[in-house]
C-alpha cells in the first residue's frame, strides 16, 4: 500500500526581483518531483551536496510550503493544509536530521526533549507522557537515569539516539532521515543503522533516507532515487540502479565509491544484520 505520493513537487526561491518586483533570478532547489513510498518500505534519496535533497524533505515535512506540486501521505493531500490542520498529521511524519546537537534545546533536558512533541501534539496526560518518554528512551538503548541530564553531557551517539527517540514516542507511519549518521564516527554509525532497521522492523516504519553517500544507500535501501538539480533522474530497486545505472549522475557516484574502496577509506556498510 502506497503511505507517500508526491505530484510535480517544486520549491523555487527567488533570488532577485527587478524594480517592478517581479523574479529575475530564480532558483529551482525543487523542481517537479514524482516519487511513491510504501508501507514498511526504504527509500534511499542520494546526490551530492546542493542538489535538493534536504530541501525535499522540508517540503515533505511542511516545514516549506511548495510552490507547486503536491503532497498525499495515508491517502490524504497535505502540502496546502492550515498549521491548524497539520497538527493531527504531524505524528505520523517524523524526522530525524545531521546533527542531533543542534535538533535539541540545549536548555531542556533529555526526557523534556523527548516528550516535546507529546506535549504540543498530543492531548496525552502528563503520566502517560512521562511513561511514553521512558519507553522510547529503552526502545533506543537510553538509559533511564539521563532523562534529567542535558545534550551537552551526552556522546554524540546518545544525542542521535534521542533524535530518535523523540521521533518514535510520536509513534509514526513515516520518517525521514536526513544525512542522520554523517556527524557519527563511523563505528557509531553501524550502531545507529542497526538500531533504525530493528526499528523500522518492530513498528512497520517506512523511511525516507537522505544521504550524499551511494555507499551507504545501497546498504540500507529498497529503493534508490537519484536527485540532480532538483529533480530525480533516476528511480528504481536498488540493485538495478546499482548494478545497471542509467544515468551519468548515477554512475559518477558509483565510480566515486570504487574509488574510495581501493584506497581503502570507505567502509563496507552496516549491512542489515
Amino acid at each position: 500500500m502506497t503511505l507517500l505520493r508526491t505530484i510535480d513537487l517544486a520549491k523555487h526561491f527567488v533570488l532577485d526581483t527587478d524594480m517592478r518586483g517581479r523574479p529575475t533570478e530564480v532558483e529551482k532547489a525543487v523542481d517537479g518531483v514524482d516519487l511513491t513510498l510504501a508501507e514498511n518500505e526504504i527509500l534511499g534519496l542520494v546526490g551530492e551536496s546542493g542538489c535538493g535533497k534536504t530541501t525535499l524533505a522540508r517540503l515533505l515535512l511542511r516545514i516549506l510550503r511548495p510552490t507547486r506540486g503536491e503532497v498525499h501521505l495515508d491517502g490524504r493531500r497535505i502540502d496546502h493544509l492550515s498549521e491548524r490542520s497539520l497538527r493531527e498529521i504531524r505524528p505520523k511524519l517524523q524526522a530525524v536530521f545531521q546533527d542531533p546537537s543542534e535538533s535539541l534545546n540545549p536548555r531542556f533536558t533529555i526526557g523534556e526533549s523527548i516528550g516535546e512533541g507529546l506535549r504540543h501534539l498530543t492531548d496525552l496526560s502528563h503520566d502517560e507522557s512521562r511513561r511514553r518518554v521512558h519507553e522510547g528512551m529503552e526502545r533506543v538503548g537510553l538509559p533511564a537515569r539521563i532523562a534529567d541530564h542535558y545534550p551537552h553531557q551526552l556522546s554524540g551517539g546518545q544525542r542521535q539516539r534521542v533524535g530518535i527517540a523523540r521521533a518514535l514516542v510520536l509513534r509514526p507511519r513515516l520518517v525521514i532521515l536526513d544525512e542522520p549518521t554523517s556527524a557519527l564516527d563511523v563505528s557509531i554509525q553501524a550502531q545507529i543503522i542497526n538500531l533504525l532497521f530493528d526499528l523500522k522492523d518492530e513498528n512497520r516504519l517506512s523511511y525516507i533516507f537522505i544521504s550524499h553517500d551511494l555507499n551507504l544507500v545501497r546498504y540500507v535501501s529498497d529503493r534508490i532515487g537519484v536527485m540532480v538539480a532538483g529533480r530525480i533522474v533516476e528511480m528504481g530497486p536498488t540493485r538495478d540502479v546499482v548494478e545497471n545505472p542509467e544515468h551519468t549522475e548515477t554512475r559518477t557516484l558509483l565510480e566515486a565509491v570504487a574509488r574510495e574502496r581501493v584506497a581503502g577509506s570507505a567502509p563496507g556498510g552496516p549491512g542489515r544484520g
